[in-house]
C-alpha cells in the first residue's frame, strides 16, 4: 500500500479547493482525525511526501517511479 503524507495545512488547503457542498466543512474536521489514525496504523509499504501544491500527476509519477513501477 503506498500513502501520500503531506502537512495537515496542505491537506486543508486542498480540501478548501476540491471539496464543495454540504461535505465541506465534515472533510475539513475529519482530516486531522484520519491522518492520526493513518500515522497510528502504520501499514503503508510505501511512502511519499508532498509538500507543495504542484500536479497530482507529478506525485504519482514520483510514487511510480520509487516502486519501479516504470
Amino acid at each position: 500500500m503506498c500513502r501520500l503524507i503531506a502537512p495537515i495545512g496542505l491537506m486543508q488547503t486542498r480540501l478548501h479547493i476540491l471539496e464543495v457542498g454540504s461535505g465541506h466543512d465534515s472533510a475539513l474536521a475529519r482530516s486531522a482525525e484520519l491522518d492520526g489514525i493513518l500515522n497510528d496504523a502504520a501499514v503503508e509499504g510505501v511512502t511519499s511526501r508532498d509538500g507543495h501544491m504542484g500536479p497530482v500527476s507529478d506525485v504519482a509519477l514520483e510514487l511510480v517511479a520509487t516502486v519501479n513501477w516504470l
